[in-house]
């Protein structure tokens, strides 16, 4: 970070001092004193109010005149109220359809829905990590020194909290794997099904039509452009390649004739459409979007990520008319996902890609997978980071529940066709104790 955000406060520093040193002068000239034999304490005592005064000007002139600043308490002060009072989590399955109502009806629509969760974020690193105090204590510290370094700017480290080194790894290991697909997997996981996923995230021209979606949190924005880079990357760049450590060459590649670098103006060949039905279900302040309504997501990092030689453009990459800002204190998370399927069925192309956040994931996939699921690892665990997980997402007129009202509409996730195409859940735990609660029923 630059020094520009801290210059009122470093200026207001440096006045202080001046202020204190011009009061000793003064008084070692009434007094017949020496300046060194001046006392902090004997200089407080005429220099308190003036400093006082002086230090509240200050802060005032500072947040009044930085808009960052003001955005900024703002939004922590909305965080705040969402930790408090949300309803974000609250609703109650149990009231809703029963998915299984639409299952077999010949008049049902259907969509191939693929997840892909962000990779770790800094967030994620800090209260998310080692469980030893001494490391968890370092971790969330320097997570705080990092947002105080932050305070004069509209970025943050906790607020939207944005991808950590590890998380653009693992969007990248996502990108090779996609890239290389189907070497180095098992001859009997290379499905149909399997194939034609890989070839929707890859953009294959003979592969399903695809449409790519992101929250509109800069940790998942960050993941698509990462993990789907190849399918991105603009016109004018030709023979765009990854070496050998996932990292985009852009030294040994052929450019077009117009000598266009990345990220600049209308030269991707399609954009990423943000979502904020899709920001993630939580009263974590980490879960509150820096960006505006039908504003781009900030990419910081990408550019060093992919190995680039410009910044990529967001406001071109992104088309942001289903950004519609935060979330609202008293909404909920089931709302956002109703919001997200309507559209889902809205679209044109056969597959849905999108970059998300595991406890959105997890609710939807307890919301809209039936009861003949249970025990599915899609309802007990969490994606993992930069894991990707396919499934098709069933849309049908609703028989035998709600009366059998001809106008309700009910989606079915359905557990036979959920594929794992790289990562998947992290089922560690589950494992875990289910072989504990083996061991002790023998």
């Amino acid at each position: 970070m630059g020094l520009s955000g801290w210059s009122s406060p470093i200026m207001m520093i440096i006045s202080f001092f001046m202020c204190y040193l011009a009061v000793s002068n003064y008084m070692a000239k009434e007094l017949g004193r020496d300046i060194s034999t001046v006392t902090y304490e004997e200089a407080a005592v005429y220099v308190k109010g003036y400093a006082y005064a002086m230090l509240i000007g200050a802060f005032a002139a500072f947040f009044v005149h930085s808009s960052e600043m003001r955005r900024k308490v703002y939004l922590l002060a909305y965080g705040t109220v969402v930790m408090l009072v949300t309803t974000d989590q609250k609703w109650d399955k149990k009231k809703l359809p029963d998915p299984d109502s639409i299952k077999g009806q010949p008049t049902n629509t259907s969509k191939r829905i693929i997840f892909i969760r962000h990779g770790e974020s800094l967030w994620n690193e800090a209260f998310n990590g080692s469980k030893r105090p001494d490391k968890f204590l370092y971790q969330v510290a320097k997570a705080l020194v990092g947002e105080f370094m932050l305070l004069p700017e509209f970025d943050s480290v906790l607020l939207d909290s944005p991808l950590n080194e590890l998380g653009f790894s693992q969007a990248k290991l996502l990108s090779r794997a996609l890239a290389s697909w189907p070497r180095g997997v098992d001859q009997e996981l290379r499905t149909e099904q399997l194939a034609r996923d890989v070839a929707s995230l890859r953009g294959d021209p003979e592969g399903p039509t695809s449409v790519v979606v992101t929250s509109n949190l800069r940790r998942a924005a960050q993941t698509a452009v990462v993990a789907l880079w190849a399918r991105f990357k603009p016109l004018d760049e030709i023979d765009y390649e990854e070496d050998e450590d996932g990292d985009f060459d852009h030294e040994s590649s052929s450019v077009g004739s117009g000598g266009v670098s990345m990220g600049q103006v209308g030269q991707f060949p399609e954009t990423i459409k943000v979502l904020s039905a899709l920001q993630e279900v939580s009263r974590n302040v980490d879960t509150l979007s820096l960006t505006g309504t039908h504003s781009p997501v900030p990419l910081q990092g990408v550019q060093a990520a992919l190995n680039l030689s410009s910044p990529v453009d967001a406001a071109e990459l992104f088309s942001c008319a289903h950004n519609a800002g935060n979330k609202p204190v008293f909404g909920t998370g089931l709302h956002r996902m109703q919001t997200f399927c309507e559209w889902v069925f809205s679209q044109e192309e056969e597959v849905v890609i999108c970059a998300g956040h595991s406890l959105w994931f997890k609710h939807f996939f307890n919301t809209y997978l039936p009861a003949s699921a249970e025990g599915h690892d899609a309802l007990d665990c969490k994606m993992k980071n930069g894991g990707c997980v396919a499934f098709t997402l069933e849309r049908g007129k609703s028989v035998g529940s709600n009366g059998g009202h001809p106008d309700v509409f009910v989606h079915r996730a359905d557990p036979d066709s959920i594929t794992i195409v790289d990562g998947g859940f992290d089922n560690k735990k589950k494992l875990q104790k289910a072989a504990a609660k083996a061991k002790k029923a023998s």
